[in-house]
């Protein structure tokens, strides 16, 4: 485990261990979890067997449940397993799985773990965990039974994490933390002289750039690549100096003002990383094209400019092309420079373009609508996602999923508005329904949510749902 604050170097520590892992026979697997996805069950996992799978956005059902039997090698009941984790109906091509859901959770999940450790006997297995602290519980608890299934197989599971994660995992004489600490002066310095191509810099910019990073290394680069980019300082035999005087020169205070002043050298292909940046930190070239304004072309110019910059990071090519912010705090920065209008309209025009995709989960299309200020379309998705959890099941997701609708709907329902509190009666049954397998019939929660339900059908009247109350309560 690879622990630090944002910007310390995670990522970076990885890259290099997988480029030299590059040079050796071994099988990588990469988990990337995502803040639009921390409550959506197996996400990293359907992720990584999407691509591994060779699955693609135009892929037709049938095409998709063909490559998933491909990548099973065809074995029946790993296929359909697979097929319904990844929301594939296999209906028509595989007999019924006996088992109750849970048991076909658990089916599911002890499928994955002999899969991804299979080989790991024969030729070293590495498995990245990027960004541990936006996990789902699920794909936690499944990361947990492969690190206690691993055995002496050859596996080097290596995450990253914000501090914030206090999570360890359950075979303490099998792991390491690494709390990562900033940089030392030698590590700065050293640091300035890769990215000034060992040309040197004059004392004093070396000094402000000391004083307003505090060692933190995206920060140091950002401020550095600013500074070098801002004409500020003409070469000459080997050593920068200053045009004119230090005070002349605008040198950022923050991370985000530095940030910032990279995207606005930028000119116009700034509105494009804005846009991305409401998409979340990975984006691809077709979701780009149908949001924004501009000409194919242009926004094909405009994304390789973005490249060029360093900001954004490509996987592939044209228009499947799939983008990530170089950091987490590239994305927030051009979030955050845009106008909360501005970001509403945006939000709005990405809901609109994938409610009818078939890989957008409805939390994802939640998030959306949330922060396009549609609540009532919002309420619906968050319930919508919570009825997926548990049809997995995934309690605890679910239990997250409804919490946000039931926050949503309770402005209304203070109102007395009674179409509000007839929703409300039925996002506490349904939450109720979540947490009677996780927290217990009898727990404080479960009781909570059935008497509140019970408050309001008695305020309501008639609601088809007292029955369902009284007989939980």
């Amino acid at each position: 485990m690879l622990r630090g604050e944002p910007g310390i170097g995670k990522s970076r520590i990885v890259k290099s261990i997988v480029d030299v892992a590059t040079l050796n026979n071994h099988k990588r697997v990469v988990l990337q979890c995502s803040p639009y996805h921390a409550d959506t069950a197996f996400f990293p996992f359907v992720q990584q067997i999407t691509h591994a799978a060779g699955i693609t956005s135009n892929d037709a059902v049938e095409d998709r449940l063909n490559k998933v039997a491909t990548y099973a090698k065809h074995d029946l009941k790993i296929a359909s397993l697979l097929a319904s984790l990844m929301g594939l109906d296999g209906t028509m091509r595989y007999e019924p799985l006996d088992g109750t859901p849970a048991e076909l959770r658990t089916m599911t999940m002890q499928v994955l773990v002999d899969m991804f450790l299979a080989d790991a006997m024969q030729i070293p297995l590495l498995m990245v965990v990027e960004d541990l602290h936006w996990v789902d519980p699920t794909s936690l608890e499944l990361l947990d039974q492969i690190v206690a299934e691993a055995g002496h197989r050859k596996v080097l599971i290596l995450a990253t994490s914000r501090p914030v994660t206090a999570y360890a995992f359950s075979t303490p004489d099998m792991d390491t933390t690494l709390e990562l600490s900033r940089l030392g002066q030698d590590e700065f310095h050293e640091m300035i002289a890769r990215l000034t191509g060992d040309n040197s810099l004059p004392r004093e910019i070396v000094k402000v750039i000391v004083k307003r990073t505090d060692g933190v290394p995206l920060f140091v680069e950002e401020l550095t690549k600013t500074i070098l980019e801002s004409d500020a300082l003409v070469e000459d035999a080997g050593r920068y100096h200053i045009k004119g005087l230090l005070g002349d020169i605008a040198i950022p205070a923050t991370l985000h003002d530095s940030l910032m002043a990279r995207l606005d050298r930028l000119g116009d292909t700034k509105e494009i990383a804005q846009i991305a940046a409401c998409i979340g930190r990975e984006f691809s070239y077709a979701l780009m094209a149908r949001i924004c304004d501009l000409p194919e072309e242009l926004l094909a110019i405009a994304l390789d400019k973005l490249t060029t910059a360093d900001l954004i990071q490509r996987a592939g090519e044209g228009s499947h092309a799939i983008y990530i912010f170089k950091h987490a705090l590239v994305r927030d920065a051009a979030y955050n420079s845009l106008l909360k209008d501005v970001r509403r309209k945006y939000h709005q025009r990405i809901l609109t373009a994938t409610e009818t995709d078939m890989d957008t989960t409805p939390e994802f299309l939640a998030i959306h609508a949330e922060a396009a200020h549609l609540t009532d379309r919002a309420i619906a998705l968050w319930q919508a996602a919570g009825s997926a959890a548990m049809s997995r099941p995934a309690y605890q997701e679910a239990e997250t999923h409804l919490r946000r609708a039931i926050l949503l709907n309770t402005p209304k329902v203070m109102t007395s508005d009674r179409d509000a509190m007839h929703k409300a009666i039925a996002l506490l049954v349904q939450l109720f329904v979540s947490l009677a397998p996780e927290k217990g019939l009898w727990s404080d929660d479960s009781l909570a949510t059935l008497e509140e339900a019970m408050t309001l059908a008695d305020k309501v009247g008639e609601t088809p749902l007292r029955a369902d109350i009284i007989f939980g309560l």
